[in-house]
């Protein structure tokens, strides 16, 4: 890895690391230099981040100075840098200062005010949803529509929270954060499947009622859905769960959701594989294990 960040600065000479303070800085005024450069107002980060370094003081305030500057900066270009931000180990160090120079503001104006967002309904139990949402992306699996569903699911929030004595609710939230999701992707140009999964998940994503719905209801959703929509859900719901009780509820849902699944999509198709094996004596359906059509 150091050997990697070597080159990268070399081909980049207006940065240097410095290994033994763990620093990184620019090289002359970096208001000239953002402004010469400036898609090293968001690179930076990147490098940083994978280098396991931060930023100097001189440069993180360049950054939030001359944020604007990334007008100059294709969308994909800036979208590239993200991405790579979000998927690495470091993401939680990346994310941060990407936060701390107004570049995720630059990003997604939505963002705004997200510090003062609890994340819990009991306000003697305050979690600010910046953190909340870090949490949420740790727990999640390392793919970028995982951690994309993460980073985005509760941005509703922001918009949605109402505070009283007795709680914070946050009424129809996830279809906020579809709305932000859907904005958000589309102006960074990301793939259409990418944009419809992971707005599917900031939709749907407080579903804890699956195993409530009837046969009849369950499978037109799996017909609308699809399984692996459901399956990816349930991934972020995980990561989002908090508490004991919310996580062995939400494991007794999947159960129900595979009892269900085996119901309603294998039983049927046993029943006819049984029909053939009567007609050909040299088919036996124990042999088959239907187990394995479904996770």
């Amino acid at each position: 890895m150091l050997d990697t960040i070597k080159r990268i600065v070399y081909r980049t000479p207006k940065i240097v690391i410095n290994h033994k303070s763990k620093i990184m800085e620019v090289k002359g005024d970096p208001s000239v230099i953002y402004k010469k450069n400036p898609i090293l107002l968001i690179k930076m980060i990147r490098i940083a981040t994978e280098s396991g370094v931060y930023l100097s003081k001189e440069a993180r305030n360049g950054i939030e100075f001359n944020v604007r500057c990334l007008d100059d900066v294709p969308v994909k270009t800036i979208r590239n840098e993200f991405i790579k931000i979000l998927i690495n180990d470091n993401f939680k160090d990346g994310l941060n200062m990407l936060k701390s120079t107004g570049v995720i503001l630059y990003m997604m104006p939505e963002f705004d005010g997200i510090d003062s967002v609890t994340t819990l309904t009991d306000p003697r139990i305050p979690i600010d949803l910046w953190h909340h949402t870090l949490k949420v992306i740790e727990n999640t699996n390392p793919t970028l529509e995982d951690r994309l569903a993460a980073f985005l699911h509760d941005m509703g929030k922001i918009e949605t929270m109402d505070v009283t004595e007795e709680r914070v609710s946050f009424s129809k939230h996830a279809q906020m954060s579809e709305e932000i999701a859907n904005k958000f992707l589309n102006r960074f140009k990301f793939k259409k499947d990418i944009i419809d999964k992971v707005c599917f998940a900031c939709r749907y994503h407080m579903s804890y009622h699956w195993s409530k719905i009837n046969d009849k209801d369950f499978s037109k959703r799996i017909d609308r859905f699809g399984y692996d929509s459901i399956k990816f859900i349930s991934n972020l719901l995980k990561a989002d769960t908090i508490d004991e009780w919310r996580l062995h509820k939400l494991n007794r849902t999947m159960e129900v959701v595979n009892e269900k699944m085996k119901e309603n999509y294998i039983s049927p198709i046993k029943k006819v594989f049984n029909s053939i094996v009567r007609w050909y004596n040299d088919i036996f359906v124990k042999d088959v294990n239907f187990n394995t059509l479904y996770f």
